[in-house]
């Protein structure tokens, strides 16, 4: 994908977060026009220093919200992933990774947005995932590999732990060692 006068437009699902605001800004270094969907554009206005960035409050879990945040985008990077749910069923894990998977193909193939990167995670397996998270994760990943097509390329990246200054993992920690000289460990 060629950036021809920064008129390539990439939509960032996830843009909001750690990874996400990383990706953004190098994109806009480089004249990508950048486009973020978020639950909370408030929380989020720290992006808006960028160039080139257009910050857009939406739920991605709409399908007509999703489908008026990419169109006439390029390309789509989904970065969201939820690592907690709030029950212990897996609902929460299959409606952040498995659902959102389904809608976005859809909604790529319906609009013609023909590039889209999928973040996953290191050992994500749909059939024998060791817990919720990697299972669904695995199953986006199929979801992705089917339903795509010969009309999206995809590529499917599977990180571990991503660390930086920035991030919830290493910080929920520090956090946890000023109020105690003891740290928990699960």
């Amino acid at each position: 994908m060629a950036v021809v006068s920064g008129k390539c437009t990439v939509c960032i699902l996830g843009g909001a977060g750690f990874v996400g605001q990383t990706l953004a800004a190098k994109l806009a270094d480089r004249g990508y026009s950048v486009r973020i969907p978020t639950r909370n554009r408030q929380r989020a206005r720290g992006l808006l220093v960028l160039p080139a960035l257009d910050l857009i409050q939406a739920d991605v879990h709409d399908p007509e919200q999703l489908a008026a945040v990419l169109s006439g985008t390029d390309a789509v990077i989904n970065l969201i992933g939820i690592l907690n749910e709030r029950g212990h069923d897996g609902s929460g894990f299959r409606h952040a990774h498995v659902e959102l998977a389904e809608k976005l193909v859809a909604t790529c193939r319906k609009l013609g947005v023909r590039r889209l990167i999928q973040m996953s995670s290191l050992k994500a397996n749909a059939e024998r995932g060791p817990s919720h998270y990697l299972t669904t994760k695995g199953q986006a990943e199929q979801i992705i590999e089917k339903q795509a097509g010969e009309s999206i390329q995809y590529t499917i990246f599977r990180p571990s732990v991503i660390f930086g200054s920035e991030d919830t993992f290493c910080n929920r920690f520090a956090r946890i060692l000023r109020l105690s000289p003891i740290l928990p460990m699960a």
